[in-house]
């Protein structure tokens, strides 16, 4: 279900994206807590918006274990890190 409505809702970004007078591969889709999804169904997900141009950026990278599995899947753009990872990086959790 997740998927069929991403590839809906990336069909209908591109019109206003455009219409906008914007290039799809200057917009930055922002994933945040995309844990939750299977990590095949996400990646399958972003490269629908990926062949529409868009980029793609995980939010939240290293709060949870389970989060950093998507980066090999997703292979994102743009990686913004949870902060508890630069608060103190002399802490190894």
């Amino acid at each position: 279900m997740f998927g069929t409505l991403a590839i809906v809702f990336a069909a209908g970004l591109l019109g206003p994206v455009l219409a906008a007078g914007r290039r799809p591969d200057l917009v930055v889709l922002d994933l945040t807590d995309a844990w939750r999804f299977d990590a095949s169904t996400l990646a399958a997900v972003v490269a629908t918006y990926r062949r529409r141009g868009f980029q793609v950026c995980l939010d939240g990278i290293g709060d949870v274990p389970a989060a950093m599995t998507l980066l090999e899947a997703v292979i994102p753009d743009v990686v913004k890190l949870d902060m508890s990872l630069v608060q103190d990086p002399l802490t190894v959790k």
